[in-house]
């Protein structure tokens, strides 16, 4: 997959996420729910994750654009 073993234990402990490709991959290796990945608890307060989402989808585009489909896949 291309992907070395530290950075799968990064993924699973919510220190790396996936690309959207590699996050296919991973769902599909392993045989389980796309939630699953990220059932890991939260570092950061609502109020800082909120600042770093505004943050970011205000500096990329693109970002914005993937971010909006994920929350159109999952509501």
């Amino acid at each position: 997959m291309g992907i070395g073993t530290a950075n799968i234990s990064y993924i699973e402990n919510g220190k790396f996420a996936p690309s959207f490709e590699n996050f296919e991959k991973l769902v599909n290796i392993f045989g389980i729910e796309p939630y699953e990945l990220y059932k890991f608890p939260l570092q950061k307060t609502n109020a800082e994750i909120k600042e770093e989402l505004f943050s970011a989808i205000n500096n990329d585009e693109e970002l914005l654009g993937n971010i909006y489909k994920f929350y159109l896949a999952i509501k």
